[in-house]
């Protein structure tokens, strides 16, 4: 008996479907130009560590137009605390030293992204770089007290294999969908779930603040000498005594000492997921951490939506309410940008598209509550204590917004 024609255009859809959701992988990929005319394609990794579209690109912003909407007297008040949450209560601020100092270094912030989020990065002169984002607007950033400037680039060329490039050297990097039959160089994500004495989180892990795929490795000593293993033998890692335990994936248990990979001196371990983003771990509250296999690809790069700015509604302590575009902490006014906070000895990255509130507790927390409605107690960082510059809220498509110091906040609602 014949199928139906149906039948044959169903399956062919479906299967032509699978195919195509497959081709994209979560793995960073482009072509990287150098000064000296010279072109490589393939995928990526930045400077030894970022491999994944997911992973954040840092630096610092190098202009902050944001403060000319403040008046004299709104930034010299923000001045005065700045040096007072500096603990220097010396030194005082007139009004004869506002001017030309609208504030160049004063209120310049950290710049941070996603892989995926980017379209291009430029170099040019000065140490700073011109990014391009997906709608097609421009970030000019600098790289002190980053590590993801100046530092050298991977790139696994398609004809002429890995090929390390000194940052100097690079004129552009552009961001690309990876070829239909791409299949990774350097093996896959760590996946599993971290558990902790603060909660449990599973999604794409990096070790140490730097180790995050299969074929990375663990490396430390043993009772007979030196010791390593590819991550991709590892089941479990369980801090114990001076070193940690590991369950390697055939059942075999490991005492491993001596190195920051398996002891106090870890950097951290980082957990990213969808829900929430980047939730950064003390060593001091690890139990342990299991991996597992990924159970499917990552976010490709087709999958990361163009930047959309960040809207909602502000209430006052005085019970104003306020609707429109959000510049938040006088800098961030994109979805793909973070609030940083502390829980405990957890450290909290959260993209503005995943919050659905934010309100102030004291001088120095917030509750924040995700869109997937859990809340975090959030501590630690200017972003949710007295710190915060303040927002200025844009009603419809005025071009004068309304700005609301941080101590006057009572809730932020997003959209």
């Amino acid at each position: 008996m014949k199928k139906p024609l149906v039948f044959h255009l169903l399956v062919s859809f479906t299967f032509g479907f699978i195919f195509t959701a497959q081709a994209e992988t979560e793995f960073i990929y482009g072509k990287v130009s150098t000064f000296l005319g010279e072109t490589y394609v393939g995928q990526i990794r930045w400077g030894n560590e970022e491999a994944f579209w997911t992973d954040r690109f840092n630096a610092n912003k190098v202009y902050n137009d944001n403060i000319d909407f403040l008046t004299d007297r709104e930034i010299l008040q923000l001045k005065k605390e700045k040096q007072y949450f500096k603990g220097d209560t010396h030194s005082s601020l007139d009004d004869s030293q506002m001017q030309n100092d609208k504030s160049e270094y004063t209120f310049l912030h950290q710049f941070s992204c996603q892989f995926g989020e980017i379209k291009s990065i430029k170099m040019n002169r000065w140490q700073k770089a011109d990014l391009q984002l997906r709608d097609g607007s421009k970030v000019t950033v600098s790289g002190k007290g980053t590590n993801d400037m100046d530092t050298p680039i991977i790139i696994y060329d398609e004809q002429k294999g890995k090929i390390e490039i000194d940052w100097m050297e690079i004129s552009q990097v552009e961001f690309l969908i990876e070829p239909r039959k791409f299949k990774s160089s350097i093996g896959e994500p760590l996946y599993g779930t971290v558990f902790t004495s603060e909660g449990n989180y599973s999604g794409v892990i990096e070790w140490d603040k730097d180790e995050r795929l299969t074929s990375d490795e663990l490396d430390g000593e043993v009772k007979t000498g030196r010791w390593k293993s590819t991550f991709a033998k590892i089941r479990i890692i369980k801090p114990h005594q001076a070193g940690s335990m590991v369950t390697m994936q055939d059942g075999k248990e490991v005492y491993v000492f001596g190195t920051n990979d398996v002891n106090f001196k870890n950097r951290g371990i980082t957990v990213t997921n969808d829900e929430i983003g980047h939730i950064n771990v003390d060593w001091s509250t690890l139990d342990r951490v299991e991996f597992v296999p990924k159970k499917k690809a990552g976010k490709g790069y087709s999958q990361f939506q163009k930047p959309r700015e960040i809207t909602g509604t502000v209430t006052t302590k005085e019970g104003k309410s306020l609707q429109g575009k959000i510049v938040f902490d006088l800098d961030e006014q994109f979805d793909y940008e973070v609030l940083n906070g502390g829980s405990g000895k957890m450290f909290f990255e959260i993209p503005f598209r995943n919050i659905k509130r934010i309100s102030p507790q004291s001088e120095s927390n917030c509750t924040v509550e995700l869109k997937s409605k859990k809340q975090i107690q959030l501590r630690d960082s200017q972003d949710v204590s007295f710190k915060n510059e303040g927002l200025l809220v844009f009603h419809q498509d005025s071009t004068n917004p309304i700005y609301v110091s941080w101590r006057e906040v009572e809730e932020v609602v997003f959209n």
